[in-house]
């Protein structure tokens, strides 16, 4: 739903008091889509036996459009509070899904989710990065990225990772 922000209404009289010009301008601001994770159900297979599901929710509540989590010493603590487990815990859970190849590490803190289970953005984006997900090394990520932590861009036609 639009939601008007401003409305303006000019009118311009002669000195005869007659109407010359009447112009009237209105100012939308769109409301917007709540933030939004897509699950993909195709093969929930690698979902199986994942015992992790409340590090699993905080992880894509965090989630930027690029498909990368920053967890922080912070944050850790903030979601071992939540989910009333220690930080060894968090540490485990996060090994666990990585071997399970729901998410991949690409620096210190930093996280890749897998695409073909969850994504943010437009299907073109999601696309190009399941297409480039078997070909990532960590190597080759943080060379060509090696300048952004957290904000990585996985839809340049040039890269050659996710």
């Amino acid at each position: 739903m639009k939601e008007i922000i401003e409305k303006e209404v000019v009118i311009q009289v002669d000195e005869e008091g007659q109407l010359i010009r009447e112009e009237k301008k209105v100012v939308y601001k769109k409301s917007r889509e709540d933030k939004f994770v897509k699950f993909y159900v195709t093969d929930l297979s690698g979902l199986a036996g994942v015992s992790a599901t409340g590090l699993l929710y905080q992880l894509l509540s965090r989630m930027d459009y690029d498909g990368t989590v920053s967890l922080s010493v912070v944050d850790k603590r903030q979601i071992s509070a939540e989910l009333g487990v220690s930080l060894g815990v968090i540490d485990n859970q996060l090994q666990k899904l990585k071997k399970k190849d729901l998410i991949r590490s690409f620096d210190r803190g930093v996280f890749i989710v897998n695409p073909f289970y969850f994504a943010r953005g437009s299907w073109s984006v999601i696309e190009k990065k399941r297409e480039k997900w078997g070909k990532a090394t960590v190597r080759n990520i943080k060379e060509s990225v090696s300048e952004k932590v957290g904000g990585v861009d996985f839809v340049a036609e040039d890269d050659d990772f996710i």
